[in-house]
C-alpha cells in the first residue's frame, strides 16, 4: 500500500501541471539553471569550416565517408580477382592461373575477414587493434608459381602486411615498383599506396612520399580502379598529422572538402596537445582560423584554450586580421577581456560577431545603455540562416542545440531590459520569433512571476495583432514549450485571474479549445467550464443564499478546480521560492523581490490547485450539518485529493468524516480501514430522530415550572410542622 501511494504521488506530481521539463527549447536566463547572459555561446565547428573553406554545402564537410573495413576489403578482393582475370585472359593457361590465384587469395581473405569482424567497434584505430592469426604462404607456393610476378609480389606484401611484419611488407611492395614498367601495369598504384600505409605504421614522415607517388602513378596511366589516388590525399594528411606537420595536414584536409570537418577536429586536438604549440599554426592564416574555430566550438578544452591564447598573444598583429572576430570571441570565452578588446581592433568593421562581443564587453563594464543599444541594433540586423547559427544550452545537463544567433541576441536583449525594469519590452523580446521559437521559459517567468495581472493584461491587449508575434499556439496539448504566441499568453493571464478568484476577468481570456478533464480531452470547451466555475464561485460568495445551497456551490467549484485545474487554474512554471534570492538588488530592480513574493501568494507550491480544491470541500462541510451525505462526500473528496500529496492534511478530513457522520456507512468503512475507502457510498445506516430543545415541548415547560414550585411548597410545609412540634421556648 505504501508503494502504491508513493507511485500515485509521483504520478500526480508529474501529470498535474506543465513543468516545462521535456528538454525542448533553450536553457533560460530567469528560471531554473540560470543561464549566464554575459557568456558567449559556442560556435558550430562544421558551420565555421563551411565559412572558412567556402563550401557550398555544409553537409558535405561533416559527411562520414568512412566505410567499415569489412566493406572496403570486400571491394578490394572483388576488384583484385576481376583485374587478375582480365590481365591473364589471353594466356593459354588462364583458367588454371585464375584458379590458383583465387585459391591463395580466398584463403588470405577468409582469415582477414575473420580478424576484421573482431575489430568492427574500433575501425581506424590502430592503437586498439589486436594481433591477427598469422597467415602462412608456404602451403601455397606451388600455386603461386604460375601467377604473374607483379601479382605474386603484391600478394606476398599483402600477406606480410596482414601478419604485421612491416619490414617484409615494405620490401615486397617496393619490389613491385622495381619491376619493369611493362610488367607492373596493374599493381603499381596499389603497391605505392600500401607502401604509404606500411610506413604510416612505422614512420609517418616516410609514408608521405609514397602517397604522393600513388597520385603520380595514377596520373601516368597506371591502373587505379579502386580510386587510390583520391584516397591517398586523406591518408597523406593523416601521415602529416602524425609526423607533426599540422599546417600541411590542415591544408590537405581542407582541400578534400567532403568529410573535412571530421578530420580537422582530430588535427586541432592533436596539434594543441603539443608542448609548445607549433608557431607555424599561429602564423598560417588557414590553420589559425581552423584551430580557433575548433576551440570556440569546444569550450570545455580549457587547458588547450589557454595554450592557444598564449600562442596568439606571443605574436604581434597589425591591421585587419582575417578571423579576428572569432579570436575576440575566443578570448572573451576564456575570460581574457583585455585580449578580446585587442582583437576587436583588428576586426573588419560591422562584423556581426565582433559587435556582439563588443556589446558583451560594454555590459560587463557597466555601460548598460550602450550595451543594450548595441544589442537592440544587432537583434534587428543580425543575419539569419545556417551560416549564422550557434550552439546554445538546452537544459542543465549540458546538452547543446543549434539555434539562430539572432535569437540568442534577442534573448540577451530581453534579459538586459529585464534588469532595467522594462518588463513590457523584455517580454516582447523573449516572445519574438526570428527563425527559431522564442524563449517561452523566460517569457513565462515575466508573465507569471514578475508582471502584475494588470500589466500583463495591458501587454496582451497592446500587442494583439503585432506582426512580430505569432497569434496562435499550434498544439495546445503539447507538454513542451509552445511557439511563443499571444494566444498562449492570454491563457496564462486567464489562469492568473482565476487563481486570484477573479473569474469575471479571467473568462474573456480563456482559449476556445476543448478542456482536459484529468488530462483527458473532454467535450466541453475551456470557456464553458470556466463559465460554470464563475457561476459556482458567485453562488459560494453570495451570503444571502441558504447555507446548504452555498455549500453545494463550493462543492461543485472544488470539483471543477480539481478536475480541470491545468486548464483553469495552474501556472505553467513550477513555483520557485528561491527566485527572490537570485534577483536581489542592487543588480536587479528594487521592487523585484516584492513582485516575486506577491506572485507566490495565490499559488505557493507545485500542484497547489489540489489544496485549493480540498479547501473548497472543507468550507462546504463547515456549512452543512453532521450525518449529512453531502457533508460526508465533501470531507471524503477533500481527503482523497490530499492523501497522496499531504497525508497530514488529509488525516484531518478523515477524522472529521468519522467523527461527524457516525450514522453513514462511509464513516464506518473509513473507521475500520483507518483511512479513506476506495469508493464513496451514500448509504445511511439509520435515520435519527430530529433533535429538539427542551423548550420545544409544553410538558417540559410545565414540569420546569411546577417541579421547582412543588419543591418550595414541600420545604415550607416541613418547616411549619417542625415548628408546631417543637415550639420555641421563651426566656424566664
Amino acid at each position: 500500500m505504501r508503494h502504491r501511494r508513493f507511485l500515485l504521488a509521483v504520478l500526480v506530481a508529474l501529470c498535474s501541471e506543465k513543468v516545462l521539463a521535456c528538454g525542448i527549447g533553450p536553457l533560460s536566463y530567469l528560471t531554473y539553471g540560470g543561464r549566464d547572459a554575459l557568456a558567449m555561446p559556442n560556435t558550430i565547428f562544421d558551420i565555421e569550416c563551411q565559412s572558412i573553406l567556402g563550401a557550398s554545402d555544409p553537409a558535405e564537410l561533416v559527411r562520414d565517408v568512412r566505410n567499415s573495413r569489412v566493406e572496403l576489403f570486400a571491394l578490394t578482393c572483388d576488384t583484385d580477382l576481376r583485374e587478375f582475370a582480365e590481365a591473364v585472359r589471353d594466356d593459354p593457361k588462364a583458367r588454371e592461373m585464375i584458379d590458383d590465384y583465387e585459391t591463395v587469395r580466398s584463403a588470405l581473405c577468409k582469415l582477414v575477414f575473420r580478424w576484421l569482424h573482431s575489430l568492427q567497434p574500433y575501425y581506424y584505430s590502430f592503437e586498439r587493434e589486436t594481433a591477427p592469426e598469422p597467415f602462412d604462404l608456404a602451403p601455397y607456393e606451388e600455386r603461386l608459381a604460375s601467377v604473374p610476378e607483379e601479382f605474386k609480389r603484391y600478394l606476398r606484401g599483402a600477406a606480410a602486411y596482414f601478419n604485421q611484419d612491416w619490414d617484409a611488407a615494405a620490401a615486397h611492395f617496393a619490389s613491385v615498383l622495381e619491376l619493369p614498367v611493362e610488367q607492373r601495369a596493374h599493381r603499381s598504384t596499389w603497391a605505392a599506396f600500401m607502401l604509404g600505409k606500411t610506413w604510416l605504421r612505422k614512420d609517418p614522415a616516410r609514408a608521405i612520399p609514397f602517397f604522393e607517388k600513388t597520385r603520380a602513378l595514377a596520373a601516368e596511366g597506371f591502373a587505379d580502379t579502386l580510386g587510390l589516388a583520391e584516397a591517398s590525399v586523406g591518408w597523406q594528411a593523416q601521415a602529416e598529422m602524425k609526423s607533426g606537420a599540422y599546417v600541411d595536414a590542415i591544408h590537405r584536409y581542407a582541400g578534400i572538402g567532403t568529410g573535412a570537418a571530421l578530420s580537422l577536429r582530430v588535427v586541432c586536438s592533436r596539434a594543441l596537445d603539443e608542448k609548445p604549440v607549433d608557431p607555424a599554426l599561429v602564423q598560417d592564416e588557414l590553420s589559425r582560423r581552423i584551430v580557433t574555430a575548433w576551440l570556440v566550438a569546444h569550450t570545455r578544452e580549457k587547458d588547450k584554450a589557454r595554450k592557444w591564447l598564449d600562442a596568439l598573444q606571443s605574436t604581434t598583429w597589425d591591421g585587419v586580421v582575417p578571423g579576428a572576430d572569432r579570436m575576440a570571441w575566443f578570448a572573451y570565452q576564456n575570460g581574457d577581456m583585455a585580449c578580446a578588446e585587442e582583437w576587436l581592433a583588428h576586426c573588419e568593421p560591422k562584423t556581426p560577431f565582433a559587435r556582439w562581443v563588443d556589446a558583451k564587453l560594454l555590459l560587463r563594464k557597466g555601460r548598460v545603455d550602450e550595451g543594450t543599444a548595441l544589442l537592440q541594433e544587432l537583434a534587428d540586423t543580425f543575419p539569419l540562416g545556417d551560416a549564422w547559427k550557434v550552439r546554445a544550452p538546452l537544459l542543465d545537463d549540458g546538452s547543446l542545440s543549434w539555434v539562430e544567433a539572432r535569437g540568442v541576441v534577442r534573448e540577451e536583449l530581453g534579459y538586459a531590459l529585464f534588469k532595467q525594469a522594462d518588463y513590457h519590452e523584455a517580454l516582447l523580446e523573449f516572445l519574438r520569433v526570428d527563425g527559431d521559437r522564442g524563449n517561452w521559459h523566460d517569457a513565462l517567468f515575466l508573465a507569471e512571476r514578475v508582471m502584475t495581472p494588470e500589466e500583463l493584461q495591458e501587454f496582451v491587449e497592446t500587442e494583439a495583432g503585432n506582426p512580430k508575434l505569432t497569434e496562435d499556439d499550434p498544439d495546445p496539448y503539447d507538454h513542451c514549450p509552445p511557439d511563443c504566441s499571444i494566444a498562449a499568453l492570454r491563457h496564462t493571464l486567464a489562469r492568473r485571474w482565476a487563481r486570484m478568484g477573479m473569474w469575471d476577468k479571467a473568462l474573456p481570456y480563456y482559449p476556445d479549445q476543448n478542456a482536459r478533464r484529468f488530462w483527458q480531452q473532454s467535450s466541453e470547451s475551456i470557456p464553458e467550464v470556466a463559465a460554470r466555475a464563475r457561476a459556482r464561485a458567485d453562488g459560494a460568495n453570495d451570503s444571502t443564499l441558504p447555507p446548504r445551497e452555498r455549500a453545494g456551490h463550493l462543492f461543485e467549484l472544488g470539483r471543477l478546480i480539481r478536475e480541470y485545474g491545468p486548464d483553469l487554474f495552474c501556472p505553467e512554471l513550477i513555483p520557485d521560492a528561491t527566485a527572490r534570492d537570485r534577483f536581489s538588488p542592487p543588480d536587479f530592480p528594487a521592487d523585484l523581490p516584492r513582485r516575486l513574493e506577491e506572485s507566490l501568494e495565490p499559488y505557493p507550491r507545485m500542484n497547489h490547485f489540489v489544496w485549493v480544491a480540498a479547501d473548497m470541500m472543507r468550507q462546504a462541510a463547515e456549512l452543512l450539518p453532521d450525518n449529512d451525505v453531502l457533508t460526508a462526500h465533501a470531507l471524503y473528496l477533500g481527503g482523497v485529493y490530499l492523501k497522496n500529496v499531504d497525508p497530514k492534511a488529509a488525516d484531518q478530513f478523515y477524522k472529521a468524516l468519522v467523527r461527524r457522520n457516525p450514522n453513514l456507512l462511509i464513516a464506518r468503512q473509513a473507521d475500520e480501514l483507518r483511512w479513506f475507502p476506495r469508493k464513496f457510498t451514500d448509504v445511511v445506516l439509520y435515520q435519527p430522530r430530529p433533535e429538539q430543545h427542551w423548550y420545544d415541548r409544553k410538558r417540559n415547560v410545565t414540569l420546569a415550572v411546577l417541579v421547582p414550585l412543588g419543591a418550595v411548597g414541600l420545604t415550607l410545609a416541613a418547616a411549619c410542622r417542625l415548628r408546631r412540634r417543637f415550639p420555641p421556648r421563651h426566656g424566664r
